[in-house]
Formats: C-alpha cells, structure tokens, sequence
C-alpha cells in the first residue's frame, strides 16, 4: 500500500486507471467491487466479480431453465441485449466486463453474462437429449456444426463501439456450446479430448 507500481505491460496500462494500490482500492478489492479502479491489483479479478455475483442467483437460473428450458434462454439473452445496449448508450462502447467505472454499471456486465451460465446450465440438464440429436445428425452436418463452432470460436474481429462487439461474444457463447454438444454426441471427438497430449497441455495450462 503507498507503493508506486509502474513495471506493466502497455495492455494492462491501457485497462487499469488506478494503479497505485491504496487502502481504499484494496478494500473494494476484496470486495469484489467490479470496477475498473478495484481492480489495479489483479486485473483478471474482473471475471471472478461476475461470476461470484452469479453463483449467487444460480439457484434461480436452474430453476429458470429446468421450468422452461431453452426458452428461458432466450429471456436470458434478451437481458444481456438490454444491458449491453444500455452500456452502449450511456458509456459509447459495449460490455467488456472490466472497464466499468461505477458500481452500479458494474452490474449491467454481470446481466449481460449471465446468458452464458443459463447456456451452461441447459447443457448439463438436457445433455442426454442433446447427445441423442448430435449422434443422429448425418456425418456431413456433424462436420458442418464443426466448422460452424470453429468459426464461432476464431472469429476475433469487431468493434467495441458497435452493438457487433457483442454479437462476437454471443457467437463465441454459440461456439462454446457446440463444443461441448459435439463432445457429448461425437465419440470419436469425445475420445479425442482424452488424447495425452491434451491432457498434458491441460496440466501445463492450470500450472
């Protein structure tokens, strides 16, 4: 605390404002406080904020889906439009999730990403369903959901100051969820994912 930090890279220069560590900031950090000046002492605590935030109402998005499955999808990702949007018109760029400088408009990111957990949570209720629809689609639409995920997964352009910069991050979602569908209905797939290498690039990555 009181100690000048100032050996960063020029990324983290660019999304950190506050980055002289004082009680105050370290007070909101522990807080999980969610805005972009709590977070100058570890900036990828961004993403833990929202995701504590969440487990907090996951009761109610399992409720949600199991009641209503893939249409409370749809309620879910109709509020992650209306707060991105909202973020659009009072701030000029969509979500990122770091770079809110309020509280309170910290709370509109956690909104926007909580269309991702509901996905997540229709995964692992209707993952037998899903497997069975994956397994009977033909071999060519399986390989096309494959490029399709890729797709969705590699594609890395927009601009942020357009509502497209979410659309990139819906279609990342999308891509994500293939994945793991073509996981749970393609044994050949399924296996692959045990493959060594992979299961070593998996230790190597939590190290």
């Amino acid at each position: 605390i009181g100690v000048q930090h100032e050996v960063m890279s020029e990324w983290l220069k660019s999304i950190i404002i506050d980055r002289d560590l004082t009680s105050g900031t370290l007070m909101k950090h522990l807080a999980l406080w969610g805005t972009i000046q709590s977070q100058g002492l570890d900036a990828v605590v961004w993403s833990l904020v929202h995701e504590m935030r969440v487990s907090l109402i996951f009761p109610f998005i399992l409720f949600a889906v199991k009641r209503y499955t893939w249409r409370s999808l749809l309620g879910f990702w109709l509020l992650s439009i209306v707060c991105t949007l909202w973020s659009l018109d009072t701030t000029g760029s969509v979500i990122l999730g770091y770079q809110e400088e309020t509280f309170i408009k910290s709370f509109l990111d956690t909104g926007f990403f909580i269309v991702f957990f509901a996905a997540g949570a229709y995964l692992a209720i209707e993952r037998q369903k899903v497997a069975r629809k994956i397994v009977g689609l033909p071999k060519l639409m399986q390989i096309c959901l494959f490029l399709a995920v890729a797709y969705c997964l590699l594609k890395s352009d927009y601009d942020i100051h357009t509502f497209m910069g979410s659309t990139v991050d819906f279609m990342r979602g999308a891509g994500a969820v293939g994945l793991i569908a073509l996981a749970l209905g393609v044994k050949t797939f399924s296996h692959a994912l045990t493959h060594g290498v992979l299961i070593w690039l998996d230790r190597k990555s939590v190290v």
